[in-house]
């Protein structure tokens, strides 16, 4: 049975749903973000990112990304930037099916305030901009590498879960 790997932008709700999604199947849910966490004294992966630096922050992630890939029947919420190293796109293909959470720009920035706006942003002048132009690249990679792409703008909770057990039960 092959994994289920959600990708998507930070807070477009990989987790949340990822945590939904294995529940009603019965399966085991894994957030690549709180694995990364695992065995350090950090609470939150940006912090966890803001001691490595990006390089060692993305290769810890390979890492982990490695091992689930040799494992199946598993929910995945991936971090954000999973996508930005290329070696990570076969390894979540190898045993996964890859379901994009399409969420526009503007909702994305609106909760990304109201969490805290992450190093790698803030470090801007504009951080606003800044976002843009990480979503601008980030989406084409999601829309690249997914199996399947569920819209989240305008749909209730329920209907994306829907959506997403309907996704996997047809794999």
């Amino acid at each position: 049975m092959p994994n289920i790997v959600l990708i998507g932008f930070s807070h477009c709700g990989k987790s949340t749903f990822g945590k939904a999604l294995a529940k009603k199947l019965q399966r085991p849910f894994i957030d690549t973000d709180k694995l990364l966490l695992e065995g350090t004294s950090f609470s939150k992966a940006r912090n966890l990112y803001q001691k490595l630096g990006e390089d060692k922050f993305r290769n810890l992630e390979t890492e982990k990304i490695k091992l689930l890939a040799e494992q199946d029947g598993l929910v995945i919420a991936t971090g954000g930037g999973t996508v930005l190293k290329f070696e990570n796109h076969s390894l979540l293909q190898k045993n996964g099916q890859l379901i994009y959470l399409a969420t526009p720009a503007k909702i994305l920035w609106q909760r990304i305030k109201k969490h805290g706006i992450p190093a790698y942003l803030s470090a801007n002048t504009n951080p606003y901009q800044a976002f843009l132009q990480v979503y601008a690249e980030r989406e084409s990679i999601y829309q690249a590498l997914a199996n399947d792409i569920v819209a989240t703008q305008q749909k209730t909770y329920s209907q994306i879960l829907t959506e997403l057990i309907a996704l996997a039960r047809a794999i």
